[in-house]
């Protein structure tokens, strides 16, 4: 059986109480009484009501004073409170309303509306109720799901790149005598071996909470750097690669210069992947730019990396930043979103995809927040 809703009546006249009491009673309400803003305050730390129905004019402490200190609790601030007034003046409903009251009744009450107005707010507390408490399944069912999809994905990662470790070991047996094919299945092995260090360091760096390091430092110069290296590592496949830095000269911002050049790694690599393969070098052309932006009296640099790939996939528009979403079927790959997801939040800024503005292609922007120390 469904308990009754639990109403306290805090008015300092007996007959007003009393009338009201009856009322609500018969409408199947749990009815307690109050005669000053004190013993409301007491009521409340002995059984906490569903409602209260607040006289203002009382004496000692007034029906807003008690309201206050009612809000001001952080037991008892979520409990709606019903002003009951005989005062019209616009001023005061107003100021009644900005201590944290939903609603008001004037004086003399009537029964019908009196009854009307506490059903319909209490029918409002439930649904608010209801809304947060699914809003917790909910989140707790996403993190359940994220954790169970991360490990299928590691799990799977891990058991593909060690099947290749395991495979070439089987071959290398029977090649002993054949070193050229020796050398090449250690190359691949040893690929492979740095594929699984990378993931396990990918994943250390998604729990971390510890600081990150910061200092003063060109954020073009970390992307300058970024292309230098992945240049050299990427056997010229990155050769079309362009940095259009529209920063001030000589600008400077304290920041994370080792979450920033992750970060750009990761999208200039996602933008080399996005055309199709078997696509030359000289047709894969990446751009990076540079911009100060200002926003709300707030200073943030725009790191844009645009592609003029295939564009997002529509089955992972929804749900790029989720750890092992790809449309690549190569092993190790649909962790890198996530990683820059979590980095660039780790330092205050963010990081959104989209399609090019260009018209064909992506845009990954970073957005980074400028700081003078």
């Amino acid at each position: 059986m469904k308990a009754k809703n639990k109403i306290l009546i805090v008015d300092d006249e007996p007959v007003n109480v009393k009338v009201l009491q009856r009322k609500l009673e018969k409408a199947g309400y749990e009815v307690r009484m109050a005669t000053n803003g004190f013993e409301c305050l007491d009521r409340v730390e002995e059984s906490r009501p569903d409602i209260i129905l607040l006289d203002i004019m009382m004496p000692d402490m007034d029906g807003v004073e008690t309201c206050r200190r009612l809000k001001q609790n952080p037991k008892t601030e979520t409990i709606p409170v019903i002003f009951v007034t005989a005062k019209m003046d616009r001023h005061d409903k107003i100021s009644g309303l900005e201590t944290g009251a939903i609603d008001y009744i004037t004086k003399p009450i009537d029964m019908e509306e009196t009854l009307a107005r506490v059903r319909t707010h209490l029918r409002l507390e439930t649904m608010h109720e209801e809304n947060i408490e699914l809003q917790q399944r909910l989140g707790e069912a996403r993190r359940t799901a994220a954790i169970g999809s991360m490990t299928q994905g590691i799990a799977h990662n891990l058991n593909n790149l060690l099947g290749v470790v395991v495979g070439y070991l089987d071959l290398l047996k029977l090649r002993m005598n054949q070193p050229e094919k020796l050398e090449k299945g250690i190359a691949s092995m040893e690929k492979a071996v740095k594929r699984m260090v990378n993931l396990v360091r990918q994943l250390s760096s998604m729990v971390t909470d510890e600081p990150v390091a910061r200092i003063k430092a060109d954020p073009a110069e970390c992307v300058a750097n970024v292309v230098n290296r992945a240049t050299r590592q990427s056997e010229g496949r990155v050769q079309t690669v362009s940095i259009e830095n529209n920063l001030p000269e000589d600008f400077q911002t304290f920041t994370s210069l080792e979450t920033i050049e992750t970060c750009v790694e990761h999208l200039i690599r996602n933008g080399i992947e996005s055309y199709p393969e078997g696509t030359p070098a000289e047709d894969r052309p990446i751009r990076v730019s540079l911009n100060l932006l200002e926003e709300d009296g707030e200073n943030e640099v725009e790191i844009r990396v645009s592609d003029r790939g295939e564009g997002i996939h529509p089955s992972v528009r929804d749900n790029l930043f989720d750890p092992f979403i790809s449309t690549k079927n190569s092993v190790g790959r649909g962790f890198g979103l996530t990683v820059v997801k979590h980095s660039i939040s780790h330092i205050g800024g963010g990081v959104t995809i989209g399609a090019n503005p260009s018209g064909q292609g992506t845009s990954a922007v970073l957005r980074i927040p400028v700081e003078t120390e």
